[in-house]
Parts: structure tokens; C-alpha cells; sequence
């Protein structure tokens, strides 16, 4: 009997997945072994799969619909993630941040979520926990969907792994060219930019350049001891200043 923790390597736990997409998304994988169970909307399967042709990966995509499935898929082989509350939580903050700064600066920006990027010419695709268009946003402006190999890649992404997968999911970032990933390992933020096809650390956000990791983790680390509200206002308060600073010391 395979024990827990193996078991927690080779299968993921997906809430809330309804009967008729289960039954697609099964149909769709079924000639990769799929092992699987599905008990009252909970699906238990197989965390990897290799040999996944690309047609089957849009497949997999178009029947999800908006059943939202943390993954990544590299070259024929997808892995899939279960959510997790301390993930999400880490990742609503930090997003709520990124927002909450660009609406009070009055900075452009189009929020695209977990929006899942593909792109055939690679044979890659993967789904941000959040992406935003900064630079490029006037590029996208008032678009609607993704259009693989035809929309720039989004200039920011935000990547929040409490497990192991963030460092396999940085080469399809790489892949896929986006230039900035904020990866939070669930203690630590740091700040990515990516150069001649390898994220490498950097001190400064690329997107907004006064702020640097250990800005937001500060905030971060207060999340237990005030409420979130209160904690937003703090940080746009500070943001603001801090952007002032930069731009007087960049003259």
C-alpha cells in the first residue's frame, strides 16, 4: 500500500469539479492511464502526465471552462496542483497589493488572474496564480482573451509555492517570455527578471521600480496582526512615498 506522503506525490486533490466536467476531462486524458477517483465533486488523479499531445492539452483547456486548474504543461508533459488555503491566501494579498497601488497611483493596468498562457510555437502553456499586463497593457487594451503566439506575454506574473513546483514552472515562464515573476516560496518573496532565457534575482521590481522584495514581505508579515483593509491602506500610503523617493533619487 503506497503510504501518504507518496501517495500526496503522485495524485492531487481537485474540489468542486462537476459531473460533466469530470467526464470530459477524463475522456479527454483517458489514453495516458489516467488513475483516478471522483467522489461527490472531489477529484483525486494523477498529478503527472507524459506524452501529452498538444492537440489533447487544448482539449483539456476548452473543457475545463471555468473550472480553474492550477497547472503547467512543458513539452508533452502537464502537471497538475492542488489548491491550498495558505497558498491562496499569500497570493490574494499580495495581489490586492499590486491592485491596490495601481489604482491609487493611477498606473494602466489589465489583470488577467489565472488566465492560463499558451503558446503552440513552444509546445508550453501554464496557469499564473496572477498576471498583469503593465507596459504592454495599451497592446491589450480592451481584449477579452489570451491569443496564444499573437499577444505579448504579460509583463508580471506572480508565482506563490508553498510546495516544490515553482522552480520546474520558472522554464515555462522562461519559455513563454515574461519578463518578471514574483515567486513567494511561502516565507520569502523575491523578485525575478528574466535574462537571456533564465530568471535570475533582482533587487528592484522591473514593473514598478521603487519597490523591492523585502517592501512587500514587511507588509506581509503583519497579515496575522491586522486586518487586511487597514494593512492595504498602510502599504498604498507607503508605496506612494516610497515612489516619490525613487523618482527624486533617479533625477
Amino acid at each position: 500500500m503506497i503510504d501518504q506522503v507518496a501517495a500526496d506525490d503522485f495524485y492531487v486533490l481537485l474540489p468542486g469539479v462537476p459531473w460533466d466536467t469530470y467526464v470530459a476531462v477524463t475522456d479527454t486524458l483517458a489514453r495516458y492511464h489516467l488513475r483516478h477517483t471522483y467522489d461527490r465533486g472531489l477529484l483525486e488523479i494523477r498529478r503527472e502526465l507524459v506524452g501529452v499531445l498538444w492537440e489533447d492539452y487544448e482539449e483539456l483547456l476548452r473543457v475545463l471552462g471555468n473550472y480553474s486548474l492550477p497547472h503547467y504543461f512543458d513539452r508533452g508533459t502537464l502537471v497538475m496542483m492542488s489548491p491550498l488555503k495558505s497558498h491562496d491566501w499569500i497570493k490574494s494579498l499580495i495581489a490586492r497589493m499590486i491592485e491596490a497601488m495601481t489604482l491609487s497611483m493611477r498606473i494602466p493596468v489589465q489583470t488577467i488572474g489565472t488566465t492560463t498562457i499558451t503558446s503552440r510555437r513552444s509546445l508550453s502553456g501554464l496557469q499564473p496564480d496572477e498576471a498583469y499586463y503593465i507596459r504592454s497593457e495599451p497592446k491589450v487594451r480592451g481584449s477579452s482573451v489570451f491569443r496564444p503566439d499573437i499577444d505579448p506575454p504579460p509583463d508580471l506574473a506572480l508565482e506563490v509555492d508553498v510546495t516544490r513546483e515553482s522552480r520546474q514552472k520558472l522554464n515555462v515562464y522562461a519559455t513563454l517570455l515574461i519578463p518578471e515573476v514574483w515567486l513567494h516560496d511561502g516565507s520569502q518573496l523575491q523578485f525575478l527578471r528574466l535574462a537571456r532565457g533564465k530568471y535570475r534575482s533582482t533587487k528592484r521590481s522591473v514593473a514598478f521600480p521603487w519597490l523591492q522584495p523585502a517592501d512587500i514581505q514587511l507588509f506581509l508579515d503583519r497579515r496575522g496582526g491586522k486586518n487586511e483593509t487597514d494593512l492595504l491602506l498602510d502599504f498604498v500610503r507607503w508605496a506612494r512615498k516610497r515612489r516619490k523617493l525613487y523618482e527624486a533619487e533617479s533625477k
